[in-house]
């Protein structure tokens, strides 16, 4: 695996909404999943290099090359014109780096930070350079967590597994029909690495996206709460809000739960045998 790159869509060199304490966040580009409530649909797919994007950079810092679209970061003022024009679901700014570039940039921000987040798009479409990563990572004293849409059975990767020290699991909707309807893909590996997570004392947080008019959200909660408390009842579970922002209007039109709904779901997740239930 050396010299393996990673494909980046940005870093975010400190948060404190990404797992555990202080942490640098590296958000990898591609998804398995195309979610009709997305609000980061540009982390889809990987640039296909037609250059729709090159005419509205009006900095000059996309241009294409023999490899395709490619991006120059100093000429680049961040005005995204050229995200508003793809119609790929894509970012032409991703940068491909290698695991000791991304280290470099997680090591500036050192002291602030206990650990390293990798979310998405879905991490686990890059598992061989996560693999690197976290491997460096731990070398440098960091803890290891993965924000992932669970398609991929973790099951599979024990290498990984061992240098990966939390995971932040997003569970979408408990029916089938639902999560087809949702994201495109089945549920059955998700539901697997639910309980394989928990088992392995992975398990950070399971996060559920709350909407009314699309989701049998009280369903999903109810079935959801009991298998985690099964498993674990001090596992984090956090109901998310939906919200409209970012998302594409022309796949989704809805309107965010009220608090009252939100309580209510928290209530049945209670009921469920959850003692660590958090609404955002």
């Amino acid at each position: 695996m050396a010299n393996v790159k990673g494909l980046i869509n940005r870093i975010l060199p400190s948060s404190l909404l990404h797992g555990a304490g202080e942490r640098c966040v590296i958000f990898l580009q591609g998804c398995n999943f195309n979610c009709l409530y997305c609000n980061s649909s540009e982390m889809i797919s990987r640039c296909v290099g037609c250059g729709r994007c090159i005419d509205s950079c009006v900095t000059g810092a996309l241009t294409i090359g023999d490899s395709g679209v490619e991006f120059n970061a100093q000429l680049c003022n961040d005005c995204d014109q050229c995200l508003n024009v793809c119609d790929k679901n894509s970012f032409p700014k991703a940068l491909s780096l290698t695991v000791p570039e991304v280290m470099i940039k997680v090591m500036a921000k050192r002291e602030l930070i206990s650990g390293i987040t990798v979310s998405g798009g879905e991490c686990s479409l890059q598992i061989e350079f996560m693999t690197e990563l976290f491997a460096a990572a731990k070398k440098e004293g960091l803890s290891t967590c993965i924000e992932t849409n669970g398609s991929r059975s973790y099951i599979d990767f024990p290498e990984f597994m061992a240098l990966c020290d939390a995971v932040i699991l997003d569970v979408k909707a408990f029916s089938l029909d639902e999560h087809l309807k949702l994201t495109g893909q089945s549920n059955q590996k998700v539901l697997e690495n639910l309980t394989f997570l928990a088992t392995e004392n992975k398990l950070y947080e399971v996060g559920s996206v709350i909407v009314p008019e699309l989701l049998d959200n009280e369903s999903t909660v109810d079935h959801i709460s009991k298998i985690i408390a099964q498993l674990n009842p001090l596992i984090r579970y956090k109901l998310i809000k939906f919200r409209a922002h970012g998302v594409r209007q022309n796949l989704l039109s809805a309107s965010a739960p009220s608090d009252e709904y939100m309580e209510k779901l928290a209530a049945i997740a209670n009921q469920g045998g959850l003692l660590n239930v958090i609404l955002a």
